[in-house]
């Protein structure tokens, strides 16, 4: 009997040795864990506060489908790749842009009174007849980008296009509708000869408040 109780006290003893080891590697464990999980956390909650803070801008004009883009005089753009909806727009190397839809955005990169760049967009949503290409009845539309006032961004995935915000024009139009002395053309004059609204004239109408997802708001400001 004296042996039976020494063994059930002994036995006693290793179970609670083994349950305060138990104990310590869990508590090692979690210890572990929570350093190793830390920097991801902390990595996390930062890119949600710079999601929350960073991404957001004003509404742009439009976006809509497209068939194709033309840009004129194109060696006087800026261009840039990025990927529309990733968490991270990067500046003009593509391979950094990921997630997302990839686009190209352009933009103006005149001073304040340099005249406005061209882009057309032929899109088949303006057809009449959305199997008949009738660019006579239905011609590209032309859009005027100014400078300083967002870019116009072509998405290839998912064919859309994004026009800048033109608010700040007020009653005057984003299209080259008008002479050298930003006068709407005359009755019958060819609409070829139109002009955007002229840049010396563009340049002094206030900003409107608006932001554009240009980059900035990423860190990557254009250079």
């Amino acid at each position: 009997t004296n042996h039976s109780s020494q063994f059930f006290q002994a036995d006693k003893r290793i179970q609670k040795q083994t349950q305060s080891t138990n104990k310590m590697n869990m508590n090692f464990f979690g210890a572990t864990l929570l350093l190793l999980l830390a920097p991801s956390l902390t990595e996390g909650s930062k890119r949600g506060k710079e999601m929350d803070v960073k991404t957001t801008f004003t509404a742009p004009h439009e976006i809509h489908q497209y068939e194709q883009t033309k840009f004129y005089d194109e060696p006087k753009w800026e261009c840039r790749f990025a990927a529309l909806g990733s968490t991270h727009l990067r500046g003009s190397d593509s391979s950094t842009a990921t997630g997302g839809t990839t686009c190209m955005a352009c933009r103006n990169p005149g001073g304040k009174y340099d005249n406005a760049l061209i882009v057309e967009v032929k899109a088949m949503y303006k057809r009449a007849n959305w199997n008949e290409k009738d660019e006579a009845n239905n011609k590209p539309r032309k859009h005027c980008i100014f400078p300083g006032r967002g870019e116009f961004w072509t998405c290839f995935d998912s064919n859309l296009v994004i026009e800048p915000d033109s608010d700040w024009l007020g009653s005057l139009k984003d299209k080259p509708i008008y002479d050298a002395e930003g006068l709407p053309l005359a009755e019958g004059a060819d609409p070829d000869d139109g002009v955007c609204y002229p840049g010396s004239l563009a340049g002094d109408i206030d900003d409107n408040g608006a932001t554009q997802p240009d980059g900035s708001q990423f860190g990557d400001e254009w250079s």
